[in-house]
């Protein structure tokens, strides 16, 4: 058993984005689950999260600053909250970017997820000036599970995640740009096409995006679906890169395969589209 709160940088900010108001899709029995962190070999794993929260790591430097919210992937059963959270912020700052590491809802609670998502990038537009974010460079990157979760606020069919409860649900829930390494479930599992399920709509415009995966991940459906939907269907600027090896779930970990420089080919991605400092 782990403390997943070592995990967090020193005084980190863990931001409630339901800020005690009801939760939309949260039954009243998930009163009674508590958090689990748990470590199965490399991997460090948080389940059981039954409230939306954000974790602020700030870039340093004068802002305000592009910024990412991270979606770690899990299987929507929970989330890897290291390799594909807490690194991948600790990734962004190093390049300028400030991050938001997203704590979704898990497991099996897809709808709750979808709010979660939504919710974090208008409670972070909301305080953009405190926070020291640039609006109009606020993007999401998720990984596996995560990858669908950011694409599920990208392209979304519903226009409406959730019943608006505040002043802050008239903003966008929108991200700026959208980051998807080695998304799952866009196709939905088991499809052999490339058709993204009836979540997804491509009509209302995408954002930028950028899609890696690898060629022997059985996922890599997802990925292609989303591209030739965005480039062909919403006409979006969108870059795919298929490396030959690295399988699923490698996050940003070295493991000696060629998925390893996604890191870099992001960050000239980045440089293009949002232009970094």
């Amino acid at each position: 058993m782990t403390n997943f709160v070592s995990l967090y940088p020193p005084n980190a900010d863990v931001i409630r984005i339901w800020e005690g108001r009801d939760i939309p899709f949260r039954p009243a029995e998930d009163d009674k689950y508590s958090e689990i962190c748990t470590t199965n070999g490399w991997c460090i794993g948080v389940s059981c999260i039954m409230e939306g929260s954000l974790i602020h790591y700030p870039a340093s430097g004068k802002g305000p600053h592009p910024t990412v919210v991270v979606c770690p992937g899990g299987g929507y059963e929970g989330q890897a909250i290291k390799h594909e959270g807490v690194d991948v912020c600790s990734w962004l700052n190093t390049i300028g970017c400030s991050a938001f590491l997203l704590k979704y809802r898990a497991p099996n609670r897809r709808q709750g997820a979808h709010a979660d998502a939504a919710r974090a990038l208008r409670v972070i537009r909301a305080n953009a000036k405190e926070w020291n974010v640039d609006p109009n460079r606020l993007g999401i990157i998720g990984f596996s599970a995560g990858g669908h979760l950011a694409a599920s606020v990208s392209a979304p069919s519903n226009p409406e995640p959730y019943p608006p409860i505040d002043e802050t649900d008239k903003l966008s829930f929108r991200p700026n740009f959208t980051m998807l390494i080695y998304p799952a479930y866009i196709v939905p599992w088991g499809d052999k096409g490339y058709e993204p399920g009836p979540e997804f709509t491509f009509t209302n415009g995408v954002p930028p995006s950028f899609v890696a995966q690898a060629a022997d991940d059985p996922h890599n459906h997802s990925a292609i679906g989303w591209y030739l939907k965005a480039h062909d269907d919403a006409r979006a600027s969108v870059e795919l890169h298929i490396y030959r090896n690295g399988g699923h779930g490698f996050g940003v970990m070295r493991n000696g395969s060629s998925a390893n420089v996604w890191p870099e080919d992001a960050r000239a991605w980045l440089q293009g589209t949002i232009r970094l400092k």
